[in-house]
Parts: structure tokens; sequence; C-alpha cells
């Protein structure tokens, strides 16, 4: 049983959109959906441990919550983290590669120094990695931002390798990469920058 969800969450178990696959998965049974739907941050105390929900606005989905756990100093970031591999958004379930990075700003403003953070893929890290990530997703967009500005299509600024100097670093699946540098392209021509 879930007990906690955001709205949109919920209109994607009773109406699933389809994976990047092309598949569309089953609505979810009604045992299944959330009871308590939430977008505006909610704290619950359980087993003595104060827990934070932070709804975040479309990144890797249109229903990502970030979770921290106050008295363990521990951050759950769900897949709008990963401390292995590129910042990938579900565009079939509303995401945004833009919006994940402002989350990453939220996920850093809810992490302090000693802070664990728990991503949706990798191992567990710390502030120092979210910052890094940030930073590395803002950098790689700021360049994808001047190849459009500078009239390149989306080959021409794959080709530019806009990621190249964090790619040894950032590790995880090689097909995030272009994924990546995609979205930002996409996302920031519609938005005509």
């Amino acid at each position: 049983m879930t007990i906690l969800g955001r709205p949109k969450l919920l209109a994607q178990m009773v109406t699933p959109k389809p994976a990047p696959n092309g598949t569309t998965p089953a609505p979810s049974p009604v045992a299944a959906h959330p009871i308590l739907l939430y977008d505006s941050p909610m704290t619950v105390n359980l087993n003595s441990e104060t827990i934070q929900m932070i709804p975040l606005e479309p990144a890797h989905t249109d229903g990502d919550t970030a979770v921290k756990f106050v008295k363990g100093d521990v951050l759950m970031t769900g897949d709008v983290f990963r401390s292995e591999g590129f910042p990938a958004a579900a565009i079939t379930n509303g995401g945004s590669v833009l919006g994940t990075i402002r989350a990453l700003d939220i996920l850093i403003a809810n992490a302090g120094p000693n802070t664990k953070v728990v991503p949706g893929h990798g191992p567990v890290t710390n502030r120092d990695a979210l910052v890094f990530h940030r930073d590395m997703a803002v950098t790689v967009r700021d360049r994808v931002r001047q190849a459009i500005r500078e009239g390149k299509t989306l080959e021409q600024t794959r080709a530019a390798k806009p990621t190249a100097e964090f790619e040894a670093r950032v590790a995880g699946p090689a097909n995030f990469i272009n994924q990546f540098v995609d979205a930002l392209f996409n996302e920031l021509s519609a938005q005509g920058r």
C-alpha cells in the first residue's frame, strides 16, 4: 500500500504513459494508489524520525519528491540525481532536464556537510557530489545554449562534445551522454534560447 504521493504520480498510475521503448504498462491496482496526496512540502514523524517530503517541479518526471530524514541526516533524491551517469529526464512522463538542473539546487539546499545523499542510481554520496553534478550540468547546458545561438544543429552540437571533460568522472551508461545533450538541445530550442 502506498501512503503518500503526488497528484501527478497518481495520474500516471491510473493512466500510464508509454515508456521510452513504446510499451505502455498496465494501470496500477487501486490498492496501490496513494492515500494522501500533496504538492507542497510535508513533514511526517515516524518512529521518532522527522521525515520531510520535498516535492520538486518536473525534473526526472513530473511527480518527483526528495525525502529528507532529518535526524539521520539522509537525503533520498530518487532519479533526479544519479551519482553515476548524466542527468536523465523521462520526457514521456513529464520530465525536464532543465527542471532537473533546477531541482539539483533544491537538493543542495537540503543537504548539509555531513548529509548522506542516496541517489536513484549509483553509490551513496554527499553534498559535494550534488554540487559537482549541478555545476557540470550547468556548464553543459551553457555550452549547448551557445551552440544553438551559433546556429549549430543537434549533430554538430553532439560532435562538439560538450560533456567531454566530465565523462570520466561522471561515468554511467554511454547512451546517457547523447540523451542528456539531446534533451538540453530540444528543451533550449523549444524555449528559443
